[in-house]
């Protein structure tokens, strides 16, 4: 993976903090270990499964923080395994493995069986020839799937027959994600109510409405407080 990429993957676990990670090709455990350090970072019991038949891990167990497990099976096997010990839907799915059309369609069908409505599938060298045809044809073939388009876009020539890199998006589930499950669960975490749902703060700023000019709610609020005191 290229700097950009190792960075947009560690950021994106960052901001979604998903509790069950997939991902689909181990190798020397590169990638695994951008995954498990945001996961910790996170805190919470956040994991990640790794699918690879012959995995080359050349790093530490110890530096995945007890938030890796290996499956050494082909995919789309291992997926189900995978899935059989997360017991739930995964939340995040990265797919690097094996770099052909046939596989990656395997891969992603796999997958979209064991995500949960509202999971990203992260794609790796998503400008292969037979990766992108393979991921073109499940989001035609899959109606929940979503086009999120290339996170990473700087290309990798590797000869004159195909190149690899680019790193792909894409999401299960309805088209709009609604806030209010994500703000109504923060509020409840930090022991507060949640926020008010009212249609006249929708032009609500709070420096907007201090220095500039109050919205609707301000100035209802204004005036049922009445005068300030002298």
């Amino acid at each position: 993976m290229t700097f950009d990429e190792r960075l947009y993957l560690y950021a994106l676990i960052r901001g979604r903090q998903p509790r069950r990670v997939l991902e689909v090709g181990t190798a020397r455990g590169g990638s695994a270990l951008v995954i498990t350090t945001a996961l910790d970072r996170n805190g919470g019991n956040g994991h990640v499964w790794s699918v690879d038949p012959l995995p080359r891990l050349a790093l530490s167990l110890r530096l995945y923080r007890g938030r890796f497990t290996q499956i050494a099976e082909p995919s789309p096997s291992g997926i189900h395994t995978a899935a059989a010990q997360a017991r739930e839907p995964f939340d995040l799915i990265f797919i690097d493995g094996l770099h052909t059309y046939t596989q990656v369609g395997l891969d992603l069908a796999a997958a979209i069986e064991h995500a949960r409505d509202g999971a990203l599938i992260l794609l790796h060298d998503a400008f292969h020839l037979g990766v992108s045809t393979a991921i073109a044809e499940a989001i035609s073939a899959e109606p929940r799937l979503r086009d999120c388009g290339y996170a990473c876009s700087r290309v990798r020539p590797i000869g004159d027959l195909l190149t690899h890199a680019g790193l792909r998006v894409l999401r299960l589930g309805s088209q709009i994600e609604e806030p209010d499950a994500h703000v109504d669960a923060a509020y409840a975490a930090a022991g507060l109510p949640p926020p008010l749902r009212d249609p006249r703060l929708l032009d609500h700023d709070l420096w907007y409405c201090g220095y500039v000019q109050p919205c609707d709610y301000c100035r209802a609020r204004a005036e049922q407080a009445g005068p300030s005191p002298r």
